[in-house]
Protein backbone atom coordinates (compact mmCIF):
# COMPACT_ATOMS: atom_id res chain seq x y z
CA UNK A 1 0.00 0.00 0.00
CA UNK A 2 1.46 3.51 -0.61
CA UNK A 3 0.98 6.38 1.50
CA UNK A 4 -0.97 9.59 -0.35
CA UNK A 5 2.49 11.52 0.39
CA UNK A 6 4.51 9.40 -0.96
CA UNK A 7 6.84 10.37 1.62
CA UNK A 8 6.39 6.92 3.74
CA UNK A 9 5.76 4.15 1.30
CA UNK A 10 4.82 1.04 3.45
CA UNK A 11 5.19 -2.14 0.49
CA UNK A 12 3.83 -4.86 1.57
CA UNK A 13 4.82 -8.23 0.00
CA UNK A 14 2.32 -11.07 0.48
CA UNK A 15 3.12 -14.50 -0.27
CA UNK A 16 2.20 -17.92 0.88
CA UNK A 17 5.26 -19.71 2.78
CA UNK A 18 5.13 -23.31 3.09
CA UNK A 19 3.05 -23.20 6.71
CA UNK A 20 0.94 -20.70 5.13
CA UNK A 21 1.66 -17.77 6.50
CA UNK A 22 1.79 -14.42 5.25
CA UNK A 23 4.90 -12.38 4.80
CA UNK A 24 5.31 -9.00 5.25
CA UNK A 25 8.24 -6.51 3.99
CA UNK A 26 7.91 -3.08 5.04
CA UNK A 27 10.71 0.12 4.40
CA UNK A 28 8.64 1.89 6.77
CA UNK A 29 10.60 3.13 9.21
CA UNK A 30 8.15 3.42 12.26
CA UNK A 31 6.96 -0.48 11.50
CA UNK A 32 10.82 -0.73 13.11
CA UNK A 33 10.74 -1.78 17.02
CA UNK A 34 13.59 -0.84 19.18
CA UNK A 35 15.48 -4.38 18.19
CA UNK A 36 14.91 -3.41 14.69
CA UNK A 37 16.47 0.01 15.02
CA UNK A 38 19.43 -1.21 16.32
CA UNK A 39 20.03 -3.79 14.12
CA UNK A 40 19.68 -1.38 11.44
CA UNK A 41 22.45 1.23 13.40
CA UNK A 42 25.03 -1.72 13.37
CA UNK A 43 24.33 -2.05 9.67
CA UNK A 44 25.10 1.62 9.34
CA UNK A 45 27.96 1.55 11.76
CA UNK A 46 29.47 -1.28 9.55
CA UNK A 47 28.57 0.17 6.06
CA UNK A 48 30.30 3.55 7.27
CA UNK A 49 33.78 1.12 7.26
CA UNK A 50 33.03 0.35 4.25
CA UNK A 51 32.00 -3.09 5.02
CA UNK A 52 29.52 -3.50 2.49
CA UNK A 53 29.83 -6.69 0.15
CA UNK A 54 32.06 -6.10 -3.32
CA UNK A 55 28.97 -7.33 -5.02
CA UNK A 56 26.36 -4.93 -3.51
CA UNK A 57 25.25 -2.40 -5.63
CA UNK A 58 25.10 0.81 -4.20
CA UNK A 59 22.19 2.54 -6.00
CA UNK A 60 18.96 2.84 -4.67
CA UNK A 61 19.68 1.46 -1.21
CA UNK A 62 17.36 1.43 1.64
CA UNK A 63 16.53 -0.51 4.42
CA UNK A 64 13.44 -3.16 4.53
CA UNK A 65 12.18 -5.58 7.36
CA UNK A 66 10.38 -8.50 7.10
CA UNK A 67 7.89 -8.16 9.64
CA UNK A 68 7.18 -11.49 10.08
CA UNK A 69 10.81 -12.78 11.35
CA UNK A 70 12.09 -9.52 12.00
CA UNK A 71 15.24 -9.71 9.77
CA UNK A 72 16.39 -6.06 9.27
CA UNK A 73 18.85 -5.53 5.79
CA UNK A 74 19.69 -3.52 3.06
CA UNK A 75 18.28 -3.95 -0.14
CA UNK A 76 18.87 -1.58 -3.89
CA UNK A 77 17.91 -0.86 -7.20
CA UNK A 78 18.37 -4.71 -8.46
CA UNK A 79 16.84 -6.18 -5.78
CA UNK A 80 19.49 -7.46 -3.93
CA UNK A 81 19.67 -7.93 -0.06
CA UNK A 82 22.65 -7.71 2.14
CA UNK A 83 22.41 -8.48 5.49
CA UNK A 84 24.39 -9.21 9.03
CA UNK A 85 25.65 -12.41 9.66
CA UNK A 86 27.67 -12.30 12.84
CA UNK A 87 29.10 -8.86 12.93
CA UNK A 88 29.62 -8.52 9.20
CA UNK A 89 27.63 -7.83 6.60
CA UNK A 90 26.88 -10.40 3.53
CA UNK A 91 24.61 -11.00 0.84
CA UNK A 92 21.63 -12.82 1.13
CA UNK A 93 20.54 -14.97 -2.11
CA UNK A 94 17.69 -16.45 -3.22
CA UNK A 95 17.67 -19.49 -5.14
CA UNK A 96 15.95 -19.53 -8.40
CA UNK A 97 14.21 -22.64 -8.67
CA UNK A 98 14.20 -24.17 -5.36
CA UNK A 99 12.94 -20.70 -3.86
CA UNK A 100 15.77 -21.63 -0.78
CA UNK A 101 17.37 -18.23 0.82
CA UNK A 102 21.13 -17.99 2.59
CA UNK A 103 24.06 -16.70 3.06
CA UNK A 104 26.68 -18.11 0.93
CA UNK A 105 27.58 -20.27 4.08
CA UNK A 106 23.80 -21.68 4.49
CA UNK A 107 23.40 -22.56 0.50
CA UNK A 108 27.15 -24.74 0.98
CA UNK A 109 25.10 -26.85 3.67
CA UNK A 110 22.50 -27.39 1.30
CA UNK A 111 24.18 -27.56 -2.20
CA UNK A 112 23.87 -31.41 -2.39
CA UNK A 113 20.41 -31.44 -1.57
CA UNK A 114 19.70 -28.65 -4.52
CA UNK A 115 18.75 -29.26 -8.06
CA UNK A 116 21.19 -28.70 -10.58
CA UNK A 117 20.39 -25.55 -11.95
CA UNK A 118 20.14 -24.06 -8.27
CA UNK A 119 23.75 -25.87 -7.57
CA UNK A 120 24.80 -24.26 -10.64
CA UNK A 121 23.86 -20.94 -9.29
CA UNK A 122 25.16 -20.74 -5.98
CA UNK A 123 28.17 -22.50 -8.00
CA UNK A 124 28.76 -18.52 -10.05
CA UNK A 125 27.82 -16.56 -6.79
CA UNK A 126 31.14 -18.56 -5.47
CA UNK A 127 33.46 -17.98 -8.80
CA UNK A 128 32.06 -14.69 -8.80
CA UNK A 129 34.18 -14.18 -5.04
CA UNK A 130 37.09 -15.98 -6.87
CA UNK A 131 36.47 -19.04 -4.81
CA UNK A 132 35.01 -22.75 -5.64
CA UNK A 133 33.16 -25.14 -3.83
CA UNK A 134 35.28 -28.59 -3.71
CA UNK A 135 34.12 -32.04 -2.63
CA UNK A 136 36.13 -33.98 0.06
CA UNK A 137 35.80 -37.03 2.18
CA UNK A 138 37.70 -35.16 4.88
CA UNK A 139 38.38 -31.69 5.19
CA UNK A 140 42.11 -32.32 6.42
CA UNK A 141 44.98 -30.64 5.42
CA UNK A 142 46.51 -32.77 2.46
CA UNK A 143 43.39 -34.73 1.80
CA UNK A 144 42.03 -34.87 -1.53
CA UNK A 145 39.36 -32.85 -3.03
CA UNK A 146 37.62 -33.22 -6.03
CA UNK A 147 36.41 -29.60 -8.16
CA UNK A 148 33.33 -30.67 -10.70
CA UNK A 149 33.22 -27.21 -12.25
CA UNK A 150 36.86 -28.43 -13.63
CA UNK A 151 36.64 -32.42 -13.43
CA UNK A 152 40.03 -32.44 -11.43
CA UNK A 153 41.07 -34.01 -8.21
CA UNK A 154 43.41 -31.45 -6.01
CA UNK A 155 44.41 -30.89 -2.74
CA UNK A 156 43.45 -29.15 0.30
CA UNK A 157 45.99 -27.06 1.26
CA UNK A 158 44.48 -25.32 4.62
CA UNK A 159 40.86 -24.86 5.82
CA UNK A 160 39.51 -22.69 3.20
CA UNK A 161 42.17 -23.22 0.59
CA UNK A 162 42.75 -25.68 -1.99
CA UNK A 163 45.66 -26.25 -4.39
CA UNK A 164 44.08 -27.81 -8.17
CA UNK A 165 46.69 -28.35 -11.04
CA UNK A 166 44.63 -26.31 -13.62
CA UNK A 167 44.19 -23.32 -11.36
CA UNK A 168 46.76 -23.28 -8.73
CA UNK A 169 45.70 -22.19 -4.83
CA UNK A 170 42.56 -20.37 -4.60
CA UNK A 171 39.63 -20.03 -1.48
CA UNK A 172 37.19 -22.77 -1.33
CA UNK A 173 34.06 -23.74 0.37
CA UNK A 174 34.64 -27.79 0.77
CA UNK A 175 31.91 -30.08 1.15
CA UNK A 176 32.33 -33.41 2.70
CA UNK A 177 30.92 -36.50 1.38
CA UNK A 178 31.33 -40.16 1.67
CA UNK A 179 32.66 -41.08 -2.02
CA UNK A 180 34.08 -38.85 -4.86
CA UNK A 181 31.46 -38.69 -7.33
CA UNK A 182 31.70 -41.28 -10.68
CA UNK A 183 30.78 -41.21 -14.13
CA UNK A 184 28.40 -43.55 -14.71
CA UNK A 185 29.87 -44.41 -18.55
CA UNK A 186 33.62 -45.36 -17.22
CA UNK A 187 32.19 -48.04 -15.27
Amino acid sequence: MFDKDYDRVTIVYASQTEHGEKMSYTENLADFGHRERVMMEEILRLWNKSCLPEDFYEEGVKFAMNSNSGSVFLTNADYQVCMLNGEQLEMWYSLPYSGEEGFVGDLIDGYLDFCEEDREYVDDIVANAGNVIAICITQEVGSPCFHKGNEEFGIIKDENEVWFPSGGTSGAFLIEVEAFPCDDDEE
